[in-house]
């Protein structure tokens, strides 16, 4: 229904309620005034006839009395009867033509003989009667009594009832005909200022510019409203370029992304997502995740988990496990790795959820590849090692007994025949015997290696501290004469193999007591300190230290960075090495010359 239709009949029902409530009150009204006239009137009448008829009374002249009330009658077509009662209460005269009627008969009369007010009687004949009572002398019992029929007052009043509902009509109507011109001329502009309000929510290009017939309020409106249509405007346009953006972002990355709202349906999906997935945008949007992202597991080929539902249910960011597969909507399988992570407004409420994922099948089959070159690279090594070791050990096993014989017979020499030789003779005999004393020490050390990769770990508790302080007396008992001053952290306790941690300790801290000889005041530390998390053991000292530079041979076999300047082969290190690596440690250095080494180490978990 149109504003204007409704404003009409809203003025059309308050204008028949007001007619409504006019007629009642002034029906009221109107019977009020009738009643006070008809009063009126009849005390006038008495104030003209009580002089005469007292006089006629008083004479006892009842036909004097009947006379002029017949004269009375006849003359007011209102009045339908009258008569006089006299001052001993009794009916003096009357205008009845038949005799005194039956609501009037003396046993009726007597009880209202005394009433001075006005009563009501019912003529069958002639309808409601208003029979009013007045004194003809103030005090005295003689009353004159005046009929009025009441059916003149009624339609007097009926009348004027119903001139007032034509009144009251042609006002309505007069009223209708002002305001429904007026009523649609307010709602008019309101109407089209609501139809082009739909227009602009379903789409439709509208012109807010003019109104016709609109008033300043409705102009008033119409400017605020291009205002926030303008801003409006302005911010979906704004809002259409981020979007532009935001989907030009999304397809420039290199991952697959796809986006969901917070009941797990998704919203976006970008190139490389649709090309893995194999769906297009106007297929995927709205469906549930699950469907657009098939993913197993690539050896048991159940269902994996939705990633989504874990991100709505947790609010974190999760990931997928290892050996995760992607199967297309053709059936291509892609191996993948992805997380996902929620998006949340101001207030930390969850909105959706961006799942970002990439094709990790080339990376696993070239991983996959690695470890199997490593598997057959660590398989020939392990050979070719244990060859190397099974070979020095015959080797220097064999190389023992001639190396004996060039010994003895050399050490033969010098003591048998010394004399018989000159001091060049003695001389080259002398680098014989310390030749073979050294290649026996080689041999050796060659032995030791070998037994150390050879030997299998047996772990157990360590104390570091008890090792080093024993390695320690054995070093002090050599050079008794030494003062060197020596700090061993107390309570250092690892995992190992005991017998090679002994040794590991034995070359370290010999090392250090080696190299600080000439050290005018020597000092050792063996602590332990934490790097990235991990236990890291620390032997120190500042005695000759050595050029870093060369650090990459120092853990060699056979390798020496102060040549003849300090005793040894060259294996002790490599010793050490060794050790650490199958304690599943690591082992380097840090030094200067002049100033000292450190030597770190850590040992694995066993």
């Amino acid at each position: 229904m149109k504003l204007s239709t409704r404003i009409s009949l809203l003025v059309i029902v308050l204008v028949l309620l007001s007619g409504v409530l006019i007629t009642i009150f002034y029906d009221r009204l109107l019977h009020d005034v009738l009643s006070e006239s008809e009063r009126l009137w009849v005390e006038t009448l008495d104030d003209s006839l009580s002089e005469p008829l007292s006089l006629s009374v008083i004479n006892n002249k009842p036909l004097e009395v009947s006379e002029i009330l017949t004269r009375l009658v006849r003359r007011q077509p209102s009045l339908e009867y009258a008569y006089v009662i006299g001052f001993d209460g009794q009916l003096f005269a009357h205008t009845f033509a038949d005799g005194l009627p039956r609501a009037f008969s003396e046993e009726d009369h007597v009880s209202h003989q005394q009433d001075a007010g006005n009563a009501t009687y019912l003529d069958v004949r002639r309808g409601k009667i208003q029979d009013f009572s007045v004194p003809l002398i103030e005090g005295m019992n003689a009353h004159l009594h005046l009929g009025v029929n009441d059916t003149v007052v009624s339609s007097i009043r009926n009348q004027s009832r119903w001139q007032l509902l034509l009144i009251i009509l042609a006002v309505s109507l007069l009223g209708l005909v002002v305001v429904i011109p007026t009523g649609r001329r307010i709602s008019r502009p309101l109407e089209q200022l609501v139809s082009l309000l739909n227009d602009y929510a379903r789409g439709k290009k509208v012109d807010f510019e003019h109104i016709p017939e609109a008033d300043r309020e409705i102009e008033i409106l119409l400017k605020a409203m291009r205002g926030m249509i303008a801003e409006r405007d302005r911010a979906m346009d704004e809002l259409a370029r981020r979007e532009q953006y935001l989907a030009l972002t999304l397809d420039s990355i290199g991952d697959g992304v796809i986006v969901t709202d917070a009941e797990g349906r998704v919203t976006r999906i970008n190139g490389i997502a649709r090309k893995l997935t194999g769906w297009i945008e106007e297929e995927a949007m709205g469906r549930p995740l699950p469907e657009i992202f098939n993913i197993v597991n690539a050896h048991t080929r159940k269902r994996v988990d939705n990633p989504v539902e874990k991100v709505l249910e947790h609010g974190e960011i999760v990931g997928l496990a290892n050996h995760t597969v992607l199967i297309a909507k053709d059936g291509s399988e892609y191996q993948i790795a992805d997380s996902g992570s929620p998006i949340k407004d101001e207030q930390g409420h969850i909105l959706g959820v961006i799942l970002v994922f990439r094709d990790v099948t080339g990376e696993y089959r070239l991983q996959e590849e690695i470890r199997q070159s490593r598997d057959r690279l660590e398989e020939a090594v392990t050979t070719r090692t244990r060859e190397l070791e099974s070979f020095s050990y015959s080797v220097s096993h064999d190389l023992r007994s001639p190396l004996r014989s060039i010994n003895g017979f050399s050490h033969a020499l010098l003591e048998d025949y010394a004399d018989r030789l000159d001091e060049e003779g003695r001389d080259y005999l002398q680098r014989i015997y310390r030749a073979s004393i050294r290649m026996g020490q080689l041999i050796d050390g060659l032995l030791s290696l070998s037994k150390i990769n050879r030997s299998e770990l047996n772990v157990g508790n360590v104390d570091l501290t008890r090792l080093a302080h024993a390695a320690m007396q054995r070093l002090r008992k050599t050079e008794p004469q030494r003062q060197v001053e020596v700090h061993i952290e107390d309570g250092m306790h690892t995992r190992g193999d005991p017998i090679m941690l002994m040794i590991l300790l034995d070359n370290l801290l010999g090392n250090a007591w080696k190299y600080t000889a000439r050290t005018p005041a020597p000092c050792i530390e063996f602590f332990s300190t934490e790097l990235d998390g991990q236990k890291v053991y620390v032997i120190r000292d500042n005695g000759a230290g050595f050029d870093m530079k060369y650090a990459d041979k120092l853990f060699g076999a056979f390798q020496r960075l102060h040549s003849h300047d300090f005793e040894g082969m060259g294996i002790g290190l490599a010793t050490v090495q060794r050790i650490v690596r199958r304690h599943g440690g690591r082992v380097w250095a840090e030094a200067e010359v002049g100033k000292g080494a450190s030597l770190f180490f850590t040992l694995g978990a066993l």
